[in-house]
């Protein structure tokens, strides 16, 4: 049920805190928090089931806008699909750190595909990731697909000035692949 006792939350921050095996409960207390703007499961080893049961929440958590995940280890293919699936669906999410997680190339190009869909995102943090160099370009390429069509995304013509549409979103500013290969 949403709402209750934390109906109010904005922020949890469980950082650090070996909520390994903890996924359900984790993925409860998202779905009981109907305003969390800023979630940080950052360093809890949150792998296979636990990463699944967290990503099904956060699809959503309409609120939801800055999320840390760096540093779980859910490099399974699997719980990197979930994840991404719910990042394609969660239209407010403007921050997102997956660094660290052993992301793979399969991982990544799901990551690429769901930035498709969330034009809300402007930061992404894949640190650390083995994403392999097509996972890396196709990720890059979506974001600069992005970028193109914020700036295709105005009202005016070439003799008068370039005024943004109302609908048009920014495109995504800050893209981090460090320690990538």
């Amino acid at each position: 049920a949403r709402g209750g006792a934390l109906a109010t939350l904005r922020t949890i921050d469980l950082s650090r805190n070996s909520v390994s095996r903890s996924g359900h409960a984790l993925a409860r207390l998202v779905s009981a928090a109907p305003v969390l703007a800023a979630l940080d499961l950052g360093w809890n080893n949150l792998r296979d089931t636990d990463a699944l049961a967290v990503a099904d929440a956060l699809a959503d958590a309409r609120a939801l806008e800055t999320l840390n995940l760096a540093w779980n280890n859910f490099g399974d293919f699997e719980a990197t699909q979930a994840i991404a699936r719910a990042i394609g669906q969660n239209c407010s999410l403007t921050e997102l750190d997956l660094s660290w997680n052993r992301v793979r190339e399969p991982g990544c190009l799901c990551v690429a595909n769901a930035l498709i869909a969330n034009t809300k995102l402007r930061v992404l943090c894949m640190d650390g990731n083995p994403v392999g160099q097509t996972g890396g370009a196709q990720l890059l390429e979506v974001v600069a697909s992005t970028a193109s069509a914020a700036a295709d995304a105005t009202d005016g013509d070439a003799a008068g000035p370039s005024v943004p549409r109302a609908d048009a979103q920014p495109p995504m500013r800050v893209v981090s692949l460090e320690g990538c290969n």
